[in-house]
């Protein structure tokens, strides 16, 4: 991955190592953007927006929107499967 443009190019010296330090520290705090994005997009979907129904919700609502009932409803699983 190039740090900068030309970056492969560019050789990293006494005089440039500042600029490279903070060129990796910015890469590296990147890194995951990405991933959280998505984790946010997810989160967005199953709770109805930024803070739209999370604000309204408890804990325990919260863990059973997000990782479902605790126990399983076996007539609810055969009618549906």
């Amino acid at each position: 991955m190039e740090l900068c443009d030309n970056g492969q190019d560019r050789q990293v010296t006494r005089e440039t190592i500042d600029e490279f330090i903070g060129l990796v520290l910015k890469a590296r705090f990147a890194e995951g953007t990405q991933q959280i994005k998505a984790i946010q997009e997810g989160l967005d979907q199953v709770f109805m927006g930024k803070l739209g129904l999370i604000a309204y919700l408890t804990p325990d609502a919260i863990e059973v929107r997000a990782c479902g009932a605790k126990e399983i409803d076996i007539d609810r699983l055969k009618s549906i499967t």
